[in-house]
């Protein structure tokens, strides 16, 4: 019973409305948060991820010059490129295997490994002879490297790619999050908006009107049919005022006239005392 009163009161509702509008902003702010550290995580990879592929790209590039050209420094850039590709793999490893299971990060790990046995088994070749000289071992040769090469970038856009759909995937989570918070926190604003127009602000403006009627000098009470609130104790203070008003007055007019009924009666008294005293004189 003490609870359904205390929450008739116009401050309990605000420090209710405003508390449930800190708690949902607070709740927001947590799964906001949760929302953001993992998408910040995946951006992150998904750097990385794109630099594994870039990489990958430079070493074929080189790789092929290699096979053009025959320049040492084209070899020397592929397996440059080809190591800062393993440098970034072993330090994603954790989290490739957490996402895309520990036989993703194997599978890449061997890609690289058997890539950078036939750059190797081909530049072997090219160093101890010609091509006319290697022949079908040379082409041989070439083509296992074109199909590891080919493997290892399709591995690492897979990767890539897989990263870009979860992060499309929180972002599409998180819009109804937002969404939702939005509305619940218009609806909250809506009913404290009401609290403070229907409950506080039209009644202090028909208690406004009321004083003036009563500075007139129509000592009119408020009728009111409201809760047990702060308004409706204002109310009934404000009426409990206006009837003793009413009654003051009625008092102070009921004194009024029997002070002017003294002063006639006793004017009336003198007038008649003065011929009384005369023809006792005379007599």
């Amino acid at each position: 019973m003490g609870l359904l009163l205390s929450l008739k009161k116009i401050r309990v509702r605000l420090v209710l409305g405003f508390a449930a509008a800190f708690m949902g902003m607070a709740l927001f702010g947590a799964l906001s948060y949760q929302y953001f550290s993992r998408m910040e995580q995946r951006l992150v990879f998904l750097s990385q991820a794109d630099s594994m592929v870039n990489l990958v790209l430079e070493t074929r590039r080189y790789e092929k010059n290699y096979f053009l050209y025959q320049h040492e420094k084209d070899y020397e850039q592929a397996q440059a490129y080809l190591g800062q590709y393993e440098d970034l793999l072993k330090g994603e490893r954790q989290h490739i295997g957490q996402n895309f299971g520990p036989d993703a990060w194997q599978g890449l790990s061997s890609q690289v490994a058997e890539y950078r046995a036939r750059l190797g088994r081909v530049h072997q070749l090219l160093t101890q002879g010609s091509r006319e000289t290697a022949g079908p071992t040379l082409a041989a040769a070439m083509a296992g490297l074109r199909e590891a090469g080919k493997a290892l970038i399709d591995r690492s856009e897979m990767i890539a790619r897989q990263e870009r759909a979860v992060v499309s995937t929180l972002l599409r989570e998180y819009s109804p999050l937002l969404v939702g918070f939005l509305v619940v926190l218009a609806a909250i604003g809506a009913l404290l908006a009401y609290v403070l127009i229907a409950r506080l602000v039209k009644p202090l403006q028909t208690i406004e009107e009321a004083t003036g009627v009563v500075a007139q000098g129509e000592y009119q009470t408020i009728p009111w049919e409201g809760g047990g609130d702060e308004i409706h104790s204002l109310v009934q203070g404000f009426n409990r005022m206006v009837s003793q008003l009413r009654h003051n007055n009625e008092h102070m007019v009921q004194t009024e006239k029997l002070t002017a009924l003294g002063t006639l009666t006793s004017g009336v008294a003198h007038e008649l005392n003065n011929p009384l005293n005369n023809i006792s004189t005379s007599c």
